[in-house]
């Protein structure tokens, strides 16, 4: 567990890697270079797009599809 707030390392890091995620299918560039959900989740070190799929929707409650020039440009605070 983590002591800043009560998560386990593994948790930590799948969260970290998410908001990384996040950042790049809300960026312009990622639109711009037409970069694939599957191209971002690999850039986040994610071997499974289905399991990026998953995780990505249970942490923000959005598709990373949709998120990916959708307009979703504020940061949730998950």
């Amino acid at each position: 567990m983590t002591a800043a707030d009560g998560t386990s390392i593994p948790r930590h890091i799948l969260s970290r890697r998410l908001q990384l995620s996040y950042s790049i299918l809300s960026s312009a560039a990622a639109v711009e270079r037409a970069e694939t959900v599957a191209e971002i989740a690999a850039r986040c070190g994610f071997t499974s797009v289905a399991y990026f799929s998953h995780a990505f929707r249970e942490h923000f409650g959005h598709r990373a599809s949709d998120i990916r020039g959708q307009g979703y440009r504020q940061h949730p605070s998950v």
